[in-house]
């Protein structure tokens, strides 16, 4: 498939998720320009992710534990949203930021600490091992 093929996929299906979250009562009604910005994003990120987005066999991938309690009976919900690569035997975890680089990589402990979450999550819920995990951050360009 082409380029332009894609980016007009792209638009198409951007538009009728928006029409269907709006009528769901999912979305709020955006003005055409942070219409047009929702829209950029979402090439932007096409642009950056092409090769990881090919291979991802499930997107937005909801891990939630429910019911946790603290040392001191406190209960809590621990959860995320991951995107995820089955090949054969090796499950990989992605996370998907909007943030700047050197922010990740200036808190790599916390995004690593975070990811770590999310594999028990998914242990736990599907009794399968993470094999690999990475944050991808894609930082949006100034106009976004």
């Amino acid at each position: 498939m082409k380029g332009r093929d894609i980016d007009g996929l792209i638009r198409e299906f951007f538009e009728a998720n928006y029409r269907q979250m709006l009528a769901e009562g999912g979305a709020h009604v955006l003005t055409p320009r942070a219409l047009q910005q929702a829209r950029q994003q979402v090439e932007h990120y096409w642009k950056k992710l092409r090769d990881v987005a090919v291979s991802v066999t499930e997107t937005e991938v909801r891990l939630q534990l429910p019911n946790r309690v603290t040392t001191k009976g406190r209960r809590f919900v621990i959860e995320g949203v991951v995107d995820l690569v089955r090949e054969q035997d090796c499950i990989r975890m992605y996370d998907i930021k909007t943030h700047y680089c050197g922010e990740v990589l200036r808190h790599r402990e916390s995004y690593a600490a975070q990811l770590n979450v999310y594999a028990y999550i998914w242990r736990e819920l599907r009794g399968d091992e993470v094999h690999e995990m990475a944050i991808v951050a894609v930082q949006l360009p100034e106009a976004l």
